[in-house]
């Protein structure tokens, strides 16, 4: 397995704690990690608990040789957030789809790229305004994480900021197979699946209400909609009570309506047979986590939301036998394929 490698930006007055933990904690799990600033030499933190050595700057890296970038807090952002090099390298990581992490007045950083619009976020409550002023949606939260993006609001949360910076390192781009997500997943990871599955499910079946000619088939999808909508909810409190704090979300999926130009004329025999078949994976994905689970609450939610799933996979095959067969062409073409592989 490849050596992953993260990159951590930092200048002089950085909240102190903020600047170590990660860095520590990350290299303790096997995790290559590398101080970078403005020059080299010695950086002192804010409170003078802490120094780090910085070997590289901005000059010396490609943010392509990194899998992900974090932020501290302190006054250390103020000074990197005027730098333009500095903003297009955390740009890049953005752009790309890869970890960003920024702890306290870290996401000032992130403010000053422009790129946070729609983002679930938190922060100290000092830059709560100034996020909002910036287009990103504020949560008073321990650790949010926003697909790739994860923030948290002080050195006091450094515990779950840091294991959402290492699941996020080392598991979020794997690709669990049928196999693994019925035998394999663990409650914690079957959660974060769970997530990104009930969102694109609850943007999938919105959708089709909206569009639907059918007054009856819109209602019932709509109906499926707030029902994924509850399993979203369930599922973060699940997973926020597991972790300390860490609350976990998709704002991307939310946002990623256009499945199709229209998705009204879709061939609705495959719809149906679609959702059937993502209905019939999110069950066994409940049913092995119930199984896997050795907490009794844990347990008795799992099996609560294959139950539904099951109710879905029900009120799907009633409609399949209710309607006429319609043309063999796949409905899954027509839906972009990462939110395919999402659900």
């Amino acid at each position: 397995m490849t050596t992953k490698k993260v990159a951590f930006i930092i200048a002089q007055n950085f909240q102190d704690e903020e600047g170590v933990s990660p860095f520590k904690f990350l290299t303790e799990n096997k995790i290559k990690v590398e101080y970078i600033g403005l020059e080299k030499g010695e950086c002192k933190g804010k409170y003078g608990r802490e120094k780090v050595k910085v070997a590289k700057t901005f000059e010396d890296v490609s943010a392509g040789d990194y899998d992900g970038v974090i932020i501290p807090g302190g006054a250390a952002p103020e000074i990197l957030r005027c730098e333009e090099k500095v903003l297009d390298f955390v740009r890049y990581f953005i752009n790309n789809d890869k970890l960003v992490a920024a702890i306290c007045h870290g996401p000032q950083v992130l403010i000053s790229t422009g790129l946070m619009t729609g983002r679930h976020m938190t922060c100290y409550v000092g830059v709560r305004d100034d996020l909002r002023f910036a287009g990103a949606v504020y949560n008073d939260e321990v650790t949010l994480q926003d697909d790739k993006l994860i923030t948290a609001r002080t050195p006091n949360d450094l515990e779950t900021f840091n294991h959402a910076i290492l699941w996020a390192i080392t598991q979020e781009d794997r690709h669990f197979t049928k196999s693994e997500l019925t035998k394999d997943i663990t409650p914690t990871a079957a959660l974060k699946i769970a997530i990104r599955k009930e969102i694109t499910a609850n943007v999938f079946y919105g959708t089709m209400a909206r569009n639907s000619k059918n007054e009856n088939l819109s209602s019932k999808f709509m109906f499926l909609a707030a029902n994924e909508r509850d399993h979203i909810t369930f599922c973060q409190t699940a997973l926020k009570q597991m972790t300390k704090g860490l609350v976990y979300t998709n704002s991307g999926l939310f946002n990623h309506v256009n499945f199709a130009k229209d998705i009204s004329n879709l061939p609705l025999k495959d719809v149906l047979n679609y959702s059937m078949e993502a209905e019939k994976e999110a069950n066994a994905l409940y049913t092995a986590a119930a199984r896997r689970a050795s907490c009794a609450g844990m347990k008795k939610l799992f099996n609560m939301l294959a139950s539904e799933e099951e109710e879905h996979m029900r009120m799907i095959d009633n409609e399949i036998h209710s309607n006429e067969p319609h043309s063999s062409s796949s409905a899954i073409e027509m839906i972009p394929y990462n939110m395919a592989d999402q659900w």
